[in-house]
Formats: C-alpha cells, sequence, structure tokens
C-alpha cells in the first residue's frame, strides 16, 4: 500500500488553497477507513497519520483516531494495534492519546485492569506532550486513592496520596480516604483526616481551597467525636468564601454526624432552619438531601420551604430550576415533567449549555431515560464533562450514594449534582430497584482519556474488585510496588 507523496520536510504534499489539503486529508482518512476494515493495523495507522500531518493542532480530529481503532478493534487486531501506539513517533501527542483512550473503551466491560492501564497510557502522552496536566493528575489520583479506600484497601490508599504533589488536593485525598474508611475502619479514618487537617495548604485557586476546607468538614463529621467536631468545622468553614459554601459545608457535616451523632447534626440543622430564607436556597437543598434519610420532620420543614417558593429567586441557572422540578413532582408530577420538557428544549436549541448532570439526573428521576442519556453524550459537552455525567447516571441506577466526597479538588464549589443525586434516588428511586447491568454499562461509556476518574468512585461502589484490580498496574507505574 502506497502511503501519501510527501516532501522533504517529511509532510504531504499539497497544493492549492485550504480547502485542497482538507480534500487531501478526507481522501487519506477514506483510505485508512478501509485498510482498518481489513485489519491491516499497520498501514491503517499510517495513513491516518499521514493524513494529519498538515493539519494544524487545533484542527486535529479525536474521532478520526478513534474511527480507526473501532475498526481495528472489530477486525480482531487490538493487540496488534496497542504495539502500534506504544511505539508511534510519526503521529501528534493527541492523536496517540485519542487512540490509547479509543482502545480502552472497547476493554471497559471484560478487562477493567487493561482499559485503565491504557487510560494510563493515554494520560502520560498528554504529560508528555507539555499539557497542563499536572494538577489534574494529582486529582485523578487522590480520586483514585478514594476509591480504593472505599474497596477496602485504606492503607493503600494512604500510600497513594503520599505521591500527590500539591499541598491541597493531598489534603483532600487525605479527606477523600478518612471518609471511605469511616465506615470499616475508625481509626484510619480518624488518622487521615489529622493528616488532612494538618497538611499545609497553600494554592492560590480558590476553587481548590474552598473544595479541599469542604471535603475535611466532611471528613471531621464521619470520623470524629462530636465535642471535638464543633470547633473543626468552625475553624475550616472560616476559609470559605461566603453564606452558600459555609453552609455546605455544615450540611455535609450534618450528613456525616446523623449517623454517630445525631444531636449534634440536629444543631447544625437547626442553626440553618433558625435563618432560613430565599438567599439560602441552594443550601437547603443540601440540608434536605441530609435530613431525607435521617430526620423526616426536619426533612419536611425545608421541603416546605421550598416548595413555598412560587417564584424561586433562588433558583436562577437552568440546573437550579432542573432540581426544583424533582421537587415539583413529590406534589405535581405532571407539572414538573412539563416545566422540564421546557428545560430539555431549551438546552437542545443551544440557548442554554451550562453542565448537563443535574438535568440529566432529574430526566432520569422522572422517567425520561432516553433524554437523559442522550444529553449525557452530547456531542458539544467535554468529554470530562460527559464522564461525569455518565457515571452520575450510573450511580443513580446502581442505587448507589455516588462519589463519597461530593465536590472534586478543581470543581466548581457551586455544583449540586451530589445533591441532586442523592435527592434523585432518596425521592424517585429507578423503578425495578438498582439495575447493576445498565450501570456497568454507563461507566464503561465514562471510562474515557480525560474523564475515567469520574467512574472510579460509581465503580467502587457496584464492583469494588474492578477497582483492587487496576492497583497493581497504578501502583507499578508509580513506583510503589510492594
Amino acid at each position: 500500500m502506497r502511503t501519501p507523496p510527501v516532501r522533504a520536510s517529511g509532510t504531504p504534499s499539497t497544493y492549492g488553497p485550504p480547502a485542497q489539503d482538507r480534500l487531501w486529508a478526507d481522501a487519506w482518512f477514506a483510505i485508512a477507513e478501509g485498510l482498518a476494515r481489513a485489519g491491516s493495523a499497520e498501514q491503517a495507522w499510517a495513513v491516518l497519520v499521514a493524513s494529519q500531518e498538515d493539519q494544524e493542532p487545533f484542527d486535529e480530529d479525536d474521532r478520526a483516531a478513534s474511527r480507526i481503532v473501532d475498526l481495528l478493534t472489530g477486525a480482531g487486531a487490538a493487540d496488534r494495534l496497542e504495539g502500534l501506539l506504544s511505539a508511534s513517533t510519526g503521529a501528534s501527542p493527541r492523536t496517540v492519546a485519542a487512540g490509547f483512550a479509543a482502545l480502552a473503551r472497547h476493554f471497559a466491560d471484560r478487562d477493567t485492569a487493561r482499559c485503565l492501564r491504557l487510560l494510563d497510557q493515554a494520560q502520560q502522552v498528554r504529560d508528555a506532550e507539555g499539557a497542563a496536566a499536572y494538577s489534574n493528575r494529582d486529582e485523578r489520583l487522590a480520586v483514585f486513592a478514594g476509591a480504593l479506600a472505599r474497596a477496602g484497601r485504606a492503607e493503600e490508599a494512604e500510600r497513594l496520596v503520599a505521591t500527590i504533589g500539591s499541598p491541597d488536593v493531598r489534603a483532600w485525598a487525605y479527606a477523600a480516604v478518612s471518609v471511605a474508611s469511616a465506615d470499616t475502619d475508625a481509626q484510619a479514618a480518624l488518622h487521615c483526616v489529622r493528616q488532612a487537617a494538618r497538611v499545609t495548604r497553600m494554592s492560590q485557586d480558590g476553587w481548590v481551597r474552598e473544595n479541599t476546607a469542604t471535603a475535611i468538614v466532611r471528613a471531621w463529621a464521619r470520623s470524629a467525636s462530636a465535642d471535638r467536631l464543633g470547633e473543626a468545622v468552625e475553624q475550616i468553614a472560616g476559609e470559605l468564601s461566603g453564606d452558600s459554601m459555609s453552609h455546605r459545608a455544615r450540611a455535609l457535616a450534618a450528613e456525616g454526624l446523623w449517623a454517630h451523632a445525631p444531636e449534634a447534626a440536629e444543631r447544625f440543622f437547626d442553626a440553618f432552619l433558625a435563618h432560613m430564607d430565599h438567599s439560602l436556597v441552594p443550601g437547603a437543598a443540601h440540608f434536605l438531601a441530609a435530613a431525607l434519610p435521617h430526620d423526616p420532620v426536619r426533612g419536611s420543614r425545608v421541603m416546605e420551604f421550598l416548595l413555598g417558593l412560587s417564584c424561586p429567586r433562588g433558583f436562577q441557572p437552568d440546573e437550579d430550576r432542573a432540581l426544583f422540578c424533582l421537587l415539583t413532582a413529590t406534589t405535581d408530577f405532571a407539572a414538573a415533567r412539563h416545566t422540564l420538557e421546557r428545560l430539555v428544549q431549551k438546552r437542545e436549541s443551544g440557548i442554554d449549555r451550562g453542565p448537563a448532570t443535574v438535568l440529566a439526573l432529574v430526566c432520569a428521576a422522572l422517567r425520561e431515560s432516553e433524554a437523559a442519556h442522550a444529553m449525557a453524550l452530547d456531542s458539544t459537552a467535554g468529554e470530562e464533562e460527559r464522564s461525569e455525567t455518565l457515571a452520575d447516571l450510573a450511580a443513580y441506577a446502581a442505587g448507589a450514594p455516588g462519589p463519597s466526597v461530593p465536590t472534586r479538588p478543581m470543581a466548581e464549589p457551586r455544583d449540586c449534582a451530589h445533591s441532586a443525586l442523592r435527592l434523585a434516588t432518596l425521592l424517585f428511586p429507578p423503578p425495578a430497584g438498582p439495575d447493576l447491568l445498565h450501570a456497568r454499562e454507563l461507566l464503561a461509556q465514562a471510562l474515557t482519556r480525560d474523564g475515567w476518574h469520574h467512574a472510579l468512585p460509581v465503580l467502587a461502589a457496584v464492583d469494588p474488585a474492578a477497582v483492587l484490580r487496576t492497583r497493581d498496574v497504578v501502583f507499578a507505574h508509580l513506583g510503589l510496588g510492594d
């Protein structure tokens, strides 16, 4: 098979305007597709690489590499393709990373360890490209540590946390391990939250600081005695930027306390109830999610307050309006569905392109599962957002509570996806009960190059063995072998 003619510079010959360049690239990509269908891995990959050589980096399309990988895998050439990707020198890092990620998806539902190893290789390629992935790497390791602890390996999770470079993310990771360990190893949980509190936090990123402080508050609530908690919460909550974040932290503290110190939880809750007003609607949603499983009386008071807002000024973004639909459905299902349809149509029209996770969860809860899945796979959303939405839908399908620590280090602190997931699961659980098969299907789709860490906390809840199978791969890469 001949490859595209090349100039001395090593790029394909091009003549004429840019449109002609695009025609050349399209023609060679069509040839690459044909070769891939026939299982000719070496030739197909070489032609794909050549077809992209004249493109600017921002013009590269990950879907081209994904398409060739899908065809080669379908033709039984997955092993040869993996070797080609590992040895690829002519392709751009982005193309190679996309190839590893697409190949990983084919193993997500039958060989999780291989899937995550391939995703790790995709990330290594991106890191080597010089992308700003240092903090992303730290966050992914932190999330993995929490999942590992949730799967029963707290000691190994601590060893992983020690490799995280950013002090803020390391503190968050200790808190995540503490929360995940609280129900099975109280001593380990308390040790980790003390470690989290001791780590000097120095990030200039306000989101990282606030998310870390909130995670530590939650960890203290799950692991510490009630008499020590108040001071810790007030000290750490003082780092937060305003009432909204402080109330969120206190709601999460109450949620953690209800299992072992209900009186302390009630004090946090009653202090909030005494000053509830329109400006605190997001905080009220957090407190409602915390109260419903433990204290129906206090939960009902918050629900009545929220439903009494005929024009809910606190629900301004569409994701908050979607959350309000979920609450409205408890008293008027038809009206809630009507409002939800309008929100979905608004999003589909392009008027609102905000985060899809909350709206997708509400669609799933109100029995609009097709709309929820379509929203999760929205091609205009980033890969990471798609993975996050798919992972939360998987948690809902499985009846799982989702991540142990609601907000990741670099997520927007105002994020209410955790409350939406909790409320959807509590108020409108899947009618036939947990559907683990569907949850695993969604998690397989969520295991992508840039978003795989969103799936891990849910995977730890529905299939802990799958997380443990990745332990050796990650630890060997980091030099943490026994």
